[in-house]
């Protein structure tokens, strides 16, 4: 067969391959007649395979560089050889791994297997090529002794991962000028190499470096940690093997953990220092969920747990399986969790080689539209995956890729706390001197000073917590003095925990937690003045992202000045959408602290200890309104009855919490309204149900057959209105037996107590009248026939009275007995009183001239509009209690002023904004605080619209003027009218 046509079956066996190999197809188009020709020329058809996998690579590659002429024909044929073995390797063992998939049930085994096969085989061809490469380009004499390692993985071939050591700079000129010209070769005819450890260890002009030069550059500072990782994870590729065992001996031995040379410690620590917190980052981050990305979402993790294992157990291996074999002996304690990664490590180095070379030599691979998953296709039916029923060969890809994602990020974070524990065993900063002598803050900082750029700080954590209260103090006052005599010892602070913001923040929060509030401060103004990056944020978010409660709490203890600080520093471009969702949630989480009062972040604190989802979800209100729903069903689930109040109190506090952040989020009036009086009716009716059975599992006789009891809720509550400060409760018992009024006491004195926890006060409005809780139908009528009760005022609360426990046929009662008769059968004495009312307020005002703005009882405030309609529910004998929905109502009954109440219902709407907001965010005072406005004006502010101190007044003002004149409108046009004709 010609090598035409062999060529041309080559080309359609290579066509599933992806395309990056058209560069070894031409490289062997351009150069394949000149090399047939010369072996044709020495007979050697039968010793140089051309067609078929080579035995030797080293011995065929040096027949092919003998028998060149000129330079250029030994490149071309060295080219052309290495283009086709390489194309055989990948042939023959994807062909050998379709044949095993189908005869073994061990697809693990079988993909391993290929691994080491498809690794073995691609150092071997390297090798042999970069060997004749500079055997050409090296000159004879005078011979050099350096070696070439090995550095990244095997499996890692879009490109090669190299090291390079000689014995100094005599001839370092030379060698540097063959490895050019050798990786300008391979880039263009084979695989681009690069140099991670000479970028860090080389002069700006050399490939290679010394082993003086790593000792010199190592000795002071830990530095990387990943060219440690290379170093350690070296292999010999060519070269001399002595100088490879003396650069193991003298440059990574000293990061291998040796109990009898504690003075060699430092590195072990530094290195692990390094590798357990890029372990720790890696396995904390969220999965992409439009992405895959094999090596960030677990090999990275899994081969740096390895290597921090390899250095803890004096282990010499390099392969990562051969390194777990070795692991699960020396270490059989933990061999479960070594068969867990194997299995993760396995599958997905297998699913990332196999999609870079039947699709692309990509990282990350976007799996969200069609051509992306016909591409995760190929690679499913590469790896054995068939339809199984409704799954897809993609589908179970998918799956069995998370399954083992998951599975890497969990045992490693399992085995990060054994590491963390060795970690301690050895830490420099344990064997310093425990004396608190001056100096110490700057002894520590020095300790530190050589595992620069490090981020696992845990252990000086613990240590400084643990330290005796001496030690602490002695450290603090360091720090202090230093504030006012070296300024820059509060910043080297600062810039040490720059690497760990784990360890920044809790030592921020330790200091607040010992009582050191301005030095807390202080350090965390300096962590302000810095530049933040994306990626500081990235690993700000992380950081919230997986201990939130140290967040919450650094956050609470912050002034409002550093909240803000720090909210305006999360505010930069970020492009990653899982790092804008984390920073978001942080940046609502700390606006929702410097945008309220107190009490909220009271109920916030607790919420989050109780509840940290409420984190999780702050941005999401309709998943935030089902974690409540949820809360609320659990209640009933419990058995205690002391267990069930107590569930019922986190509900109340979460809901509370969720309807807070609906109305600072601008979430419109009537459905902040409607939520919280959903949950707020559903808090009073278990609670009232639990106490029910609280006092009949004491007493079970003393039961009424029947319900006797309705509890109402006037005032704002009764109005379905939101954020009031206490329940006014109206609480009516139909019985005149002692015995069931005593009942129902007993009942609500448990009521009592609970709805006091919450922090919202119940009011009785008839118990100043009665002396109890409960009033009886009887008492009630008698108060009002004998006109016992404060008129209007106790009118208007039977009047927005709204039934939350109690019967049908106990609301109708109240209706016919109560409401019809001494309401609205009084409807023009009440009228007339609260005319009465309106005009003296309206003359207190004037005449005193009182300045400051109550949103509640200043002319044109809300007092007024709800007075109005007040009377108009008198007058039209309208039992609507919402006063969102009594305007619908108004409107009906009363169309030619249809537009009056239109716009009233819109002013009504803006000063219950205002009302809720002064209440969640200053106060609960219906008094307007100018002094903080500001603070309203920034809540209202929408990113379209910037509102101002000034124009928030001004609107305000501009509201009261417009409720001032539409009521004197309705008052002269409508209900002085109908008193006229009624009189």
């Amino acid at each position: 067969m010609s090598y035409t046509e062999q060529l041309h079956r080559l080309k359609i066996r290579c066509l599933p391959l992806g395309n990056q190999h058209r560069k070894y197809l031409y490289t062997i188009s351009e150069h394949l007649e000149g090399l047939a020709r010369r072996i044709e020329k020495h007979g050697a058809m039968e010793r140089i395979h051309l067609w078929y996998g080579a035995p030797s690579y080293d011995e065929e590659m040096a027949f092919l560089s003998r028998w060149g002429e000129t330079e250029e024909e030994k490149l071309a044929d060295l080219g052309c050889y290495f283009a086709l073995q390489f194309l055989h390797l990948k042939l023959t063992a994807l062909d050998s791994l379709a044949v095993n998939l189908l005869k073994s049930r061990d697809h693990q085994q079988e993909y391993k297997q290929f691994m080491l096969w498809i690794g073995h085989g691609f150092r071997r061809i390297t090798a042999a090529y970069m060997r004749e490469l500079l055997s050409i380009f090296l000159p004879p004499e005078p011979a050099l002794e350096f070696v070439i390692m090995g550095v990244g993985t095997r499996s890692d071939q879009d490109d090669i991962d190299l090291g390079v050591v000689d014995r100094g700079c005599d001839g370092r000129e030379v060698l540097t000028t063959a490895i050019a010209r050798m990786n300008a070769e391979m880039l263009k005819k084979a695989i681009g190499t690069h140099y991670h450890l000479s970028e860090h260890v080389c002069s700006n002009d050399s490939y290679a470096a010394s082993i003086e030069d790593y000792q010199e550059l190592l000795q002071s500072e830990i530095h990387d940690f990943v060219i440690i990782n290379e170093m350690l994870g070296a292999a010999r590729i060519l070269g001399s093997r002595r100088l490879f065992f003396d650069f193991r001996k003298q440059v990574t031995l000293r990061y291998y953990f040796n109990r009898h040379q504690p003075e060699q410690w430092k590195f072990h620590e530094g290195y692990l220092r390094g590798i357990v917190g890029e372990v720790r980052s890696f396995a904390l981050r969220d999965f992409t969920a439009t992405s895959l990305n094999p090596k960030v979402d677990g090999l990275r993790m899994i081969k740096a747990s390895l290597y921090a294992a390899k250095t803890m157990f004096n282990l010499r291996q390099v392969n990562a399986w051969a390194l777990l074999e070795a692991l699960q002996y020396r270490d059989p304690g933990r061999r479960a969790a070594y068969v867990q990664l194997e299995s993760a490590l396995t599958f997905l180095e297998m699913f990332r080689y196999l999609y870079q070379l039947l699709v692309a030599e990509e990282e990350e691979i976007f799996c969200e539209d069609s051509s992306a998953r016909e591409h995760l296709l190929v690679v499913a039916e590469a790896m054995g995956f068939r339809q199984n029923g409704a799954a897809t060969p993609v589908d179970r890809l998918v799956a069995e890729y998370f399954r083992h994602a998951r599975t890497a990020k969990e045992v490693t974070l399992s085995l990060l706390a054994d590491v963390g524990g060795h970690l301690s065993s050895i830490s420099s900063f344990t064997r310093l001197p425990m004396t608190p002598a001056p100096g110490l803050a700057d002894r520590l900082l020095d300790t530190a000073q050589f595992f620069r750029g490090t981020r696992f700080w845990d252990d000086v954590l613990v240590f400084l917590r643990q330290a005796p209260p001496e030690y602490f103090s002695r450290l603090v006052e360091d720090i202090k003095s230093g504030q006012a005599d070296r300024p820059d010892l509060l910043s080297r602070w600062v810039d040490w925990g720059q690497n760990s913001y784990f360890l920044l923040f809790a030592f921020i929060n330790l200091l607040f937690e010992r009582g050191e509030r301005s030095l807390g401060e202080a350090m965390f103004h300096e962590f302000l003045q810095r530049e933040i990056t994306a990626d500081q944020v990235r690993r700000i978010s992380v950081v919230f992202n997986h201990y939130p409660k140290m967040m919450v709490d650094l956050i609470e203890n912050l002034s409002e000045g550093s909240r803000r600080g720090f909210y305006e520093k999360l505010q930069i471009q970020v492009w990653d959408r899982r790092l804008f969702n984390d920073r978001d949630r942080l940046c609502s989480l700390i606006k929702l602290q410097f945008t309220t009062s107190r009490f909220v972040r009271r109920i916030l604190t607790k919420v989050v200890a109780c509840h940290p989802q409420f984190i999780d979800l702050i941005n999401q209100p309709d998943a935030l309104a089902a974690f409540g729903r949820g809360l609320g069903s659990q209640v009933d689930q419990v058995l205690n009855y002391r267990e069930r109040r107590r569930k019922l109190a986190e509900y109340h506090d979460f809901e509370f919490l969720r309807v807070c952040r609906l109305a600072l989020t601008n979430t419109v009036n009537s459905q902040v309204a409607e939520e919280y009086i959903g949950f707020s009716d559903a808090y009073l009716q278990q609670l009232f149900h639990i106490c029910s059975l609280e006092v009949d599992a004491k007493d079970p006789a003393r039961k009424p057959e029947r319900s006797l009891i309705s509890i109402l809720v006037t005032g704002g509550y009764g109005h379905c209105l939101a954020f009031d400060d206490d329940y006014d409760l109206i609480i009516l018992v139909d019985s005149e037996s002692a015995e069931i009024k005593a009942y129902y006491e007993a009942i609500l004195t448990r009521m009592h107590t609970e709805i006091a926890r919450s922090g919202i006060l119940p009011h009785y409005r008839l118990a100043e009248y009665t002396g109890s809780f409960a009033c009886t139908i009887r008492e009630l009528k008698a108060l009002l026939q004998n006109r016992q009760m404060d008129t209007f005022v106790d009118q208007s609360q039977l009047l927005g009275a709204r039934m939350v426990v109690g019967s049908d046929r106990l609301r109708e009662g109240f209706y016919e007995f109560i409401i019809r008769p001494h309401i609205f059968g009084q409807k023009h004495d009440y009228s007339q009183a609260m005319l009465e009312e309106i005009r003296h307020r309206h003359q207190v005002y004037g005449t005193e001239k009182i300045n400051a703005i109550s949103l509640k009882e200043s002319p044109g405030g809300l007092r007024d509009i709800e007075m109005i309609l007040d009377i108009f529910r008198a007058q039209f004998e309208v039992a609507q209690q919402s006063n969102y929905a009594i305007f619908h109502t108004f409107q009906t009954i009363l169309p030619e002023y249809a537009n009056q109440m239109t716009v009233l219902a819109r002013q009504y709407d803006f000063l219950r904004t205002m009302r809720n907001l002064h209440r969640l965010a200053i106060a609960a005072d219906d008094q307007l605080n100018i002094e903080y406005l500001d603070l309203l004006a920034e809540i209202v502010s929408t990113p379209g619209q910037t509102e101002t101190k000034a124009g928030l007044l001004e609107k305000i003002n501009t509201s009261m003027a417009i409720v001032k004149s539409i009521q004197q409108e309705l008052i002269e046009e409508v209900i002085l009218p109908r008193l006229e004709e009624n009189g």
